[in-house]
């Protein structure tokens, strides 16, 4: 059973709608802060993964204007905790745009069904809804978190065609931040701010309560929301160790 989808499944019952089953997906960035490129659809063995490794979503973001990495700044409050920024059904409706590749449709097509078989939430194509997502290739990977109004980007530009990194900026767009984001992460790992690129130390803040609400779920160093260990390292050491050395 997955950890990190139990979120989602939480973000239903706030919407009252039925539960669902989750499995288990690995977090977004490997040892290194790598993608693997099938490790969320679990094709091929794990050494094959390994030798499947590509750029890291943040290294692809890198000129963006993002916060957190991945993230589109917020004209205003936009967080879980904020219930204007909550979808008002668990079904989202999507568009594609027409400048995607066969191989950014393939993925997120493959991620739309995935959610639709292990929550309760469905990514219908949109029709006349005003609130909707679009899919586009946009230079970089990245998403608003939770709904903005109108027609929100989800960006799949070149080198973010993985299930993964489509997975990722969809829990984003349902209203999900990065896991080292939490209230209570210095409980897990620390930040070690002395291997962070200058600059980048915005990308590891973490939330009060008034801003997130982890749903009393314990925190999921596996989760697809979790960074890897050296993201946005200056030295290629690790920007985030883990408290528990089991992990």
């Amino acid at each position: 059973m997955g950890k990190f989808l139990v979120k989602i499944l939480l973000l239903c019952f706030v919407l009252k709608l039925s539960e669902a089953n989750a499995v288990y997906r690995p977090r977004i960035a490997g040892q290194g802060g790598k993608v693997f490129k099938n490790i969320v659809t679990g094709k091929g063995s794990e050494d094959e993964m390994n030798k499947q490794e590509v750029g890291d979503i943040f290294d692809i973001n890198a000129d963006a204007d993002m916060i957190d990495g991945d993230i589109i700044p917020p004209k205003s409050k936009n967080t879980l905790v904020d219930e204007a920024r909550h979808w008002t059904s668990t079904s989202i409706p999507v568009e594609l745009s027409s400048n995607l590749g066969l191989e950014a449709i393939a993925v997120i097509q493959e991620a739309r069904q995935e959610y639709e078989m292990r929550t309760c939430l469905t990514f219908p194509d949109r029709t006349t809804e005003s609130n909707y997502i679009v899919y586009q290739s946009l230079s970089g990977c990245y998403s608003s978190v939770g709904m903005v109004g109108g027609g929100q980007t989800i960006s799949i530009g070149n080198g973010c065609e993985k299930m993964a990194v489509v997975e990722h900026e969809m829990m984003h767009a349902i209203g999900i931040y990065h896991e080292q984001s939490r209230t209570d992460r210095d409980h897990y790992v620390r930040i070690a701010l002395e291997n962070v690129d200058e600059g980048k130390e915005h990308n590891f803040n973490s939330y009060s309560y008034n801003t997130i609400d982890d749903r009393r779920v314990r925190y999921d160093y596996d989760s697809v929301m979790h960074y890897g260990d050296t993201s946005f390292s200056s030295n290629g050491q690790p920007t985030i160790v883990t408290l528990d050395p089991a992990f």
